[in-house]
This record gives structure tokens, sequence and C-alpha cells, in this order.
């Protein structure tokens, strides 16, 4: 009886795999348990032009941290999975383009980002006052995104930069497949009184002490 029944477990086994592996396209095999798959850093930022009344903040020494698959540190993803609460069933499916997350982050948080003019910028602002009130920053943040619920595909946020707090400053910029794209980009509301030349400060302080500060200026015709 005990043979029967042994026989009848292996039979069941071999089926379940049969099924598993055998029934094409679209067939869950496995899961991952997060939603991001890699973490960057960087060493620096720099500061680019894009218009008069907008700048663009990028990174510069890009380093790959680690990722789901275990290159890198995995005890680094555990703790990086643990901050930003990243536990998440990814389901995964027989199709190539399915087989693992592939969203990257940037384990970068910020405390906090000032932007400043040294030159007077209007009757409100005068040179070296903070320029917040008139600042909109545009950012692509997955932690919004998960901590968020995944509720929507949202991950492009536009706010102004006197309104943002601390998870708002949470992992800014985004990179995909290698590729690196910006942190962040800075929209002026306000131009200035006068046309000129207007040299823009920009600030920013990580949560771990880490200080970018790099400056550039703006032509305002």
């Amino acid at each position: 009886m005990k043979k029967i029944d042994t026989m009848k477990g292996v039979i069941i086994l071999f089926l379940s795999l049969v099924i598993l592996v055998g029934c094409g396209e679209g067939v869950i095999y496995g899961k991952w348990e997060a939603y991001i798959d890699g973490y960057y850093s960087y060493d620096d930022i720099e500061l680019r032009v894009d218009d008069q009344m907008q700048i663009s903040i990028n990174p510069i020494g890009v380093e790959f941290l680690c990722d789901i698959l275990g290159n890198g540190d995995q005890y680094l993803y555990s703790k990086y999975q643990t901050h930003y609460q990243d536990y998440y069933e990814q389901r995964v499916f027989n199709d190539v383009d399915k087989t693992k997350p592939w969203h990257f982050g940037y384990a970068v948080d910020y405390e906090s980002i000032e932007i400043t003019c040294s030159r007077d910028w209007n009757e409100q602002f005068a040179a070296g006052e903070s320029l917040a009130e008139i600042v909109t920053l545009k950012f692509v943040s997955l932690y919004k995104f998960i901590s968020n619920d995944r509720k929507d595909g949202k991950m492009v946020y536009e706010m102004s930069l006197a309104e943002m707090t601390a998870d708002d400053l949470k992992m800014l910029g985004h990179c995909s497949g290698g590729k690196v794209n910006q942190v962040a980009a800075i929209c002026f509301a306000t131009p200035p009184a006068e046309a000129g030349e207007y040299p823009v400060t920009v600030k920013m302080i990580t949560t771990d002490g880490q200080v970018f500060e790099k400056s550039i200026t703006l032509t305002v015709e």
C-alpha cells in the first residue's frame, strides 16, 4: 500500500511539472518579491540649462550598487528594500519581456534642496534669498509610486519646491536598463524683473550629510 501511495506522489509531481512548464506563454512559474530591480548611487551633480526658465540636475559618477538577482551586495539590496518598503509580489510569466522587474532607482535621499541667485531676481526676492516659492521641481519618483501602493502608473511628478516634504525627496530620479536619466528639472514660474544674466546656485544635502552644490548662469532675454 505504501509503495502505491509513493508512486501516486511521484506521478502527481511529474504531472504538475509538465503542466507548469508545458502550457506555453503566460504560465506563472515564479515571482519577485520586490518592485525595483536594482539600485544606483552617484558622486556628484551637474547643472544644464534647458531653456532660460529651466535647469536640469544630472548625476555624475553613477555607480551600480546591487540588484534583485544578487549582483553586487545582496545584503545592501535587502537594506534598501526595507528602507523603501519595496515589498511587492511581482508575478513572473513565460514571456521574455516579463521575466523580472525592470525599474532601477537611485538610492539617494535628500534632506533639503536650496536654490538661490546671486543677483536680485525681482523686488520680492533679493540676491541670496531662497527662490523655493517660485520654483517647481519636475522629477521621477519610484518611491512615491511604491508608497502610494502602486494605485496608478504615475511616476512623473511636478511639485512646488516650497511644498515638498522629506518623502518627496526620497529616491529622486530614475535610470532604466543602465540608461542614466536626470535627477530632476528646476522650473522657474516667475521670470526675473529684468533681462540679463542670473547666476543660480543649487545646493542639495542628502540625508547622510553629503552636500552637492553647483552654480550655473541663466541668460534671460
